[in-house]
Parts: C-alpha cells; sequence; structure tokens
C-alpha cells in the first residue's frame, strides 16, 4: 500500500473572522451581510480597525458588536469526512473574534419597526392626543446599552442615600457643609478597629489631643504635628473626625461632636484657597512638599504649589491676623462662613503681594 502523496499550501495567507454563530452554506452570505459585505470586510482588515457585527442590519433599533483583529498562528486544513484525508489550505495571520456583548433586546410581538405613529399624527399634538393608535410596549434607547463587555456588579441592599458618605475601606465619613447639615457626632467602630489591628493605637490618642486643642485641621498640619505618613493617616483620622468636602471649612478634618457654624471663634480655622497668578511666582516655587512647616504662611515665604491651602490660624501675617480681629456676622454663612467675601478677598490679595515680595528679595526684580 502506498501512501497518497497529499501537496500541503503554506504559502497561502488566509483571513479570519470567528462568527459567533452557526454559519451553514446557505446562509454564507448573510453573515458576510451581516458583517457589513465584502467592502467592510476588505476595509477592516486592510486598516486593522474594529470589524462590525450586526445581526440585523436592516434595524436601526439593533445594537452592533464589534470584533477586535487578533495576530494568530494558525492553519486552515481541509478534511474529508469519509477518507479522513486533510490538506492543509493555508496560513492564518490574524483573526477577528468577538468577545463583547451581541445583540440583546426584548420587543412585544409583532413588527417593531412599523408600529409607530404617522408622521402626520405626530406633526399635530391635538391628532396624537386624540389617536387611536396604541403606544407599542418598548422604549428601545440608541444604543440600548453602554456596556459592550460584561462585567460583575455586586448587588447591595444597603441604601444608597446617605447624610455622610462613608468610604467602604477607610471609613472615612466626607460631609457634604450645608446650614441644615447633620454633622458625625462619634466616630465608627469599624474605624477603631483597624486601628487596633495596624497597632495605631497610641497614634490615635495622640490625634485625640490634638483635636482638643484645636477641632478642625488640614491634613498637612496634621501629618507634620503628628509626624505620621499619609498611610496611617487613612486609619487614624477617621477614629477621631469627619472631613469636609466643602464649605469654609473645605478639605479640613473636624472633630467629632463640634458644629463651627455655632462658634464664631471657628473662623480662624476656615480654609483659603491661595493660587499664584504671577508667571514670575510661578517660576519660582519652593517645590519642596517634604518641609514640615509647608502648611503656614509666614513673611518672606514664597509658596510651594500654584494652589495652596491655608487655613486662616497658619498665616502668620500681621495685616491679616488685624482682619480677623473682630467677626462682621452675628450668624454663619453658608459660603464664607465667619467672614466676609471682601476679607477673603484681601486676604489673597496680602498673601500675593508678600509672596511676590519674597520672590523679589531671593531672585531680583521681575
Amino acid at each position: 500500500m502506498t501512501q497518497r502523496e497529499v501537496n500541503h499550501d503554506f504559502n497561502s495567507e488566509i483571513s479570519c473572522v470567528k462568527f459567533p454563530g452557526i454559519v451553514k452554506d446557505s446562509g454564507v452570505q448573510q453573515a458576510i451581510q451581516a458583517l457589513g459585505g465584502n467592502a467592510a470586510l476588505s476595509q477592516a482588515f486592510s486598516r486593522g480597525q474594529k470589524l462590525e457585527l450586526n445581526f440585523n442590519p436592516d434595524s436601526m433599533f439593533h445594537k452592533p458588536t464589534y470584533g477586535d483583529l487578533e495576530k494568530t498562528d494558525a492553519v486552515l486544513m481541509r478534511v474529508k469526512k469519509k477518507s479522513g484525508e486533510a490538506t492543509v489550505v493555508g496560513v492564518i495571520k490574524d483573526s477577528y473574534s468577538f468577545k463583547n456583548l451581541c445583540d440583546f433586546q426584548f420587543l412585544p410581538p409583532g413588527d417593531p419597526d412599523t408600529t409607530v405613529f404617522p408622521l402626520s399624527t405626530v406633526a399635530n399634538p391635538k391628532t396624537l392626543m386624540a389617536s387611536d393608535v396604541e403606544p407599542p410596549l418598548y422604549l428601545t434607547a440608541m444604543n440600548l446599552s453602554r456596556m459592550d463587555v460584561p462585567s460583575m456588579y455586586s448587588f447591595s441592599n444597603r441604601s444608597l442615600i446617605t447624610s455622610g458618605r462613608v468610604s467602604r475601606r477607610n471609613h472615612t465619613q466626607r460631609v457634604p457643609f450645608s446650614m441644615t447639615a447633620q454633622f458625625p457626632n462619634e466616630r465608627i467602630p469599624g474605624a477603631i478597629k483597624l486601628a487596633k489591628i495596624k497597632d495605631l493605637q497610641s497614634k490615635v490618642n495622640a490625634a485625640e489631643d490634638l483635636f482638643k486643642k484645636r477641632p478642625l485641621w488640614t491634613r498637612a498640619a496634621i501629618l507634620s504635628t503628628l509626624n505620621i505618613d499619609k498611610y496611617a493617616a487613612i486609619v487614624i483620622l477617621p477614629c477621631v473626625s469627619f472631613f469636609f468636602l466643602g464649605g469654609p471649612w473645605r478639605l479640613t478634618w473636624c472633630r467629632h461632636g463640634y458644629d463651627p457654624r455655632k462658634d464664631p471663634d471657628a473662623k480662624m480655622w476656615q480654609t483659603i484657597e491661595f493660587r499664584a497668578q504671577s508667571l514670575e511666582l510661578r517660576k519660582h516655587l519652593r517645590r519642596r512638599f517634604d518641609e514640615k512647616d509647608d502648611y503656614i504662611f509666614k513673611e518672606g515665604d514664597i509658596p510651594s504649589q500654584v494652589n495652596s491651602l491655608y487655613q486662616l490660624i497658619d498665616i502668620h501675617v500681621k495685616e491679616i491676623q488685624d482682619l480677623l480681629v473682630d467677626s462682621p456676622f452675628k450668624t454663619c454663612h453658608e459660603k464664607y462662613g465667619w467672614i466676609t467675601a471682601a476679607t477673603t478677598d484681601k486676604i489673597r490679595k496680602i498673601i500675593d503681594e508678600k509672596a511676590n515680595e519674597a520672590v523679589i528679595a531671593k531672585y531680583g526684580d521681575f
């Protein structure tokens, strides 16, 4: 018995499309049409762009899926069923695969494209209201879903509406400021437990003493005063305080149970954001973020950043402190706290003048 010679063709390069469906002989053209036709296939392979697949290309309500071009090392073989003879037809070097969500819909019975109101009816609101045409029992979005790739979603029975958002990882209570908001009075038990696990209870005690002396602190001031790093602060601060997202004390940590809206002296702990305006000042920023007193601004200082956040008590400039002797308001203002908008602008102007004077003294005139 002589072995039959088989001719294998390893020179032919073949492009492959992994069609997400069963394609019978009678449905080859239909499958090609779902891919946009021969022209779309040729263009996609030549340019390496995504290949669109639409199972119902004639319907505007159907969402297509897209295939990505992948480099492959494979061969295409022709196998005869009866004899088992196999022949290599060519080499597959690139192929399209569809890993995203395919077309999915739930539609009522009937033709969804014709169960709509006539154009003449829609153009006349009175006719539309008096029409006996039953509206379709579905509302199809233009893209049906913004998701193209399946993803896991963990459903929760917890209410999504809370007065203060609590981080699940570090127990931080982030509170938006308003005149009617209820501020947290108690610490979260999970925060204390985490601090004990991390062996940071002594630092928590030090933080409690710190907040007894002063009820509001910026994170930079806390890191410097307690001599801790930002990773330890993530665990320690939720044990003794909550975080203001906005308002006159924006981005400060506030002691549990303290309400700055009821205390006129809280004006000294308000925050003010300073932005370096002149290009020359920006050019000579210190850019030294490791300095312990970086949260303090004093005479002769050059800010370290374009945007700097200071608490008023940490601005050691006599002109500014003189502005804060008296409280112009008898009640706290939701936006400006215990000082006026004019005072806030004046403080920023003084900081800008002092910073520019420091640059001139150190580097010469602009």
